[in-house]
């Protein structure tokens, strides 16, 4: 595989996960892979924003109770207003709160 076709899986890989963070698994339409996706939470502040939401929601409860890592979440509004710093931290975040959740779960 060539270093053009490793970026395309990776950018392809890092998508999936935000998708998948917002909406469901299974969620993504089967036709679209590596080649013809287009990564609007690595572009769109709007895109993003919905996954923001969603680890503000993560982290905090309504009355502003800390849930989880709230660390992490500072860490990502101090990335804003920089587009691409925000997306890094906002995958940081997924990977370790996925990793998380599935060592919680089998613990259970």
């Amino acid at each position: 595989m060539g270093k053009i076709e490793e970026h395309l899986k990776k950018e392809f890989e890092d998508y999936k996960l935000l998708h998948e963070f917002i909406y469901s698994k299974g969620t993504l339409k089967s036709w679209i892979n590596e080649y013809n996706f287009i990564n609007l939470f690595k572009s769109d502040w709007n895109e993003l924003m919905l996954v923001l939401n969603k680890i503000s929601d993560i982290c905090f409860t309504d009355d502003g109770e800390e849930t989880y890592d709230s660390e992490m979440f500072y860490r990502i509004r101090d990335c804003i207003p920089d587009v691409n710093q925000t997306y890094k931290a906002v995958l940081e975040f997924i990977k370790l709160y996925n990793k998380t959740n599935k060592y919680e779960q089998n613990r259970e």
